[in-house]
């Protein structure tokens, strides 16, 4: 089996991060994805699979159920908590241009495996340890009282 490291994510997700790993993607002949890393590393990789998949640029696939295809196949390894990106059907991606962020809400964005490891947080500072664990707590509350 052949790896390819797209190390491209650098901050909160933009359509030219997801252009740079769609063509390391396509030029490797990828045929799956694993996400290692934060909520910006795993929208990054449920857009390039879904991009690898379906013809048509990210605006294209924003909105609810605008995907056609499923994606190419993610497994989520996250390294923090709060964002829940591993286990949504949505991403949220930034227009490199304008910088206004869009966001698309389909099944072809959930990941086909997720993988928690406590021991992958365990490299963050203590204090994005804390932020993360209550922003996870929040989106708890926020489910149960929602209802």
């Amino acid at each position: 089996m052949e790896v390819s490291v797209y190390a491209g994510v650098t901050g909160e997700p933009d359509t030219d991060m997801v252009g740079r790993g769609l063509q390391q993607f396509q030029a490797r002949g990828c045929n799956g994805i694993v996400a290692l890393g934060g909520g910006s590393a795993i929208d990054t990789a449920k857009t390039i699979s879904v991009l690898a998949t379906n013809d048509g640029t990210v605006k294209q696939f924003m909105g609810t159920d605008n995907v056609p295809n499923p994606g190419a196949g993610v497994i989520a390894l996250p390294t923090t908590s709060g964002t829940g990106s591993e286990a949504t059907r949505v991403v949220v991606i930034a227009d490199s241009n304008s910088k206004l962020k869009m966001s698309g809400r389909s099944t072809a964005y959930l990941p086909s495996v997720t993988i928690l490891d406590y021991k992958l947080t365990m490299s963050m500072p203590r204090p994005l340890t804390a932020a993360t664990g209550i922003d996870a707590l929040t989106h708890a509350i926020e489910a149960y009282v929602s209802k």
